[in-house]
């Protein structure tokens, strides 16, 4: 009798320590050891998913079973998923076929910046939809960029040609006319200084009159 109580016990003790193991709890830092995702970003599947994650308690009691270790996984693979069809289309049109400013930079070969000069330098010639981070261009758009990056250096290379004393044309018809009423200006100020100038040259005559 005595064995077989003694049996007993251990069948006892065993099925205890199974129990035991099957209640084992975990802090969010043993899932995050577990399953190798970082903190932060459990904390942000903790607060967006909690319906989903098995867990006992609140706060900093709360503690996670180790089904929580697959479900987080399962929960990282999907966030992956849509993270990746993200970046997939990242570069394709919205359902109108507009294209937002970096497919447009892409596109046309030039920087994201040089890109947003365009935009605003042009912004009355672009055909567009939307408004602030939500606006997309006309796929047309490239081929407009291109163009005015292809002017802008076809313009610099004659102004760097010109050089010495040729005059860059200007193209602003305000600021041509000022110049021209300059010139002018000059031009009849050193006319004057020129006549002066021969005035100054003549020898001087003076007359006395008898008193």
């Amino acid at each position: 009798m005595a064995k077989n109580a003694s049996k007993g016990r251990s069948r006892r003790r065993r099925k205890a320590t199974t129990k035991a193991a099957e209640r084992k709890l975990y802090t969010l830092t043993d899932v995050s050891e577990a399953t190798g995702i970082s903190m932060p970003t459990l904390l942000r599947y903790k607060k967006n998913y909690q319906d989903r994650i098995p867990s006992v308690g609140h706060g900093r009691t709360q503690r996670y079973p180790e089904a929580a270790f697959d479900v987080v996984r399962q929960i990282k693979r999907e966030n992956m998923q849509k993270r990746g069809g993200a970046r997939r289309g990242a570069g394709a049109s919205d359902s109108e076929g507009y294209l937002p400013l970096t497919e447009i930079a892409r596109r046309a070969g030039i920087s994201y910046p040089t890109a947003r000069k365009y935009a605003a330098e042009h912004a009355s010639e672009l055909d567009t939809k939307g408004a602030g981070r939500r606006r997309r261009y006309a796929p047309g758009t490239a081929d407009l960029f291109q163009k005015v990056r292809a002017e802008s250096r076809r313009g610099g290379r004659r102004q760097a040609a010109a050089g010495g004393g040729r005059k860059a044309r200007v193209q602003d018809p305000v600021l041509a006319r000022r110049i021209k009423e300059l010139e002018r200006s000059q031009a009849e100020i050193s006319r004057q200084l020129h006549s002066i100038i021969q005035t100054l040259k003549k020898p001087l005559q003076v007359t006395i009159e008898p008193r």
